[in-house]
């Protein structure tokens, strides 16, 4: 599964999940938040998309937006621990770790793999949008719900694009764990 949300602040405590994206069975679906209130439906919503899956694919999940939606879950009262149950791949650290790249924004990863992004907002617009799109703005929920979609199509396909480094990458680590645990002193 591919995840990405988007929020009014950068902290859990301080602001709120606006949207919540998932790529799962090559099936994209964007729940955005209308109001403040329905954020908790919209986590009910990811509790119900993370049963059977088995991997989620993020871009600085770890960082940002898995602890954002653990912090949102606790808040809102929805059990979220199966949530810290699943493998996690944060291609953002995947880059930093592996690649030498000069910006490991998603925005310029993707540029440097040739892979075209359609919404140039950034993370800081969608306060501004969401407070809008609760007024009624059609127009800025839309930017909203099209900039989650446009950051999940991006995230799958530069995850296309590493993934025989990514399997080389967990096969070594997977021999080198099993190496390690066969060695007796």
């Amino acid at each position: 599964m591919f995840l990405d949300i988007e929020a009014s602040s950068m902290k859990g405590d301080t602001g709120q999940i606006t949207a919540i994206g998932i790529i799962k069975d090559d099936k994209t679906e964007v729940k955005f938040v209308d109001i403040p209130e329905n954020e908790k439906e919209a986590l009910e919503w990811l509790k119900k998309e993370l049963e059977g899956c088995n991997l989620i694919v993020s871009w600085w999940g770890s960082g940002f937006d898995l602890p954002f939606i653990l912090s949102r879950a606790i808040i809102n009262g929805v059990d979220l621990h199966e949530l810290l149950q699943i493998p996690s791949l944060d291609l953002c650290k995947f880059c930093q770790q592996n690649l030498s790249l000069a910006n490991y924004s998603l925005r310029e990863v993707a540029k440097s793999f040739n892979i075209k992004k359609d919404l140039e907002i950034s993370g800081k617009d969608v306060l501004k949008l969401y407070l809008k799109a609760v007024r009624g703005d059609e127009k800025a929920k839309e930017t909203i719900v099209n900039h989650c979609r446009d950051d999940l199509i991006v995230l799958k396909e530069i995850f296309h694009k590493l993934e025989k480094y990514i399997n080389s990458w967990r096969d070594f680590h997977e021999r080198k764990r099993n190496t390690q645990s066969s060695v007796k002193f």
